[in-house]
């Protein structure tokens, strides 16, 4: 739900221990795309 509450001036990286898992992108639109997304639509996937 963080990214839920993202603006559209962030960048992302997905990260484990550290690392790299991908390379960072930017969240123009996430927030929009994500508007009627719930937190049980995310557990239930």
């Amino acid at each position: 739900m963080a990214l839920k509450n993202t603006s559209d001036e962030g960048v992302l990286e997905v990260t484990e221990a550290k690392k790299p898992l991908s390379k960072p992108f930017k969240t123009v639109g996430l927030q929009e795309a994500l508007k009627e997304v719930t937190w049980q639509d995310c557990i239930s996937r």
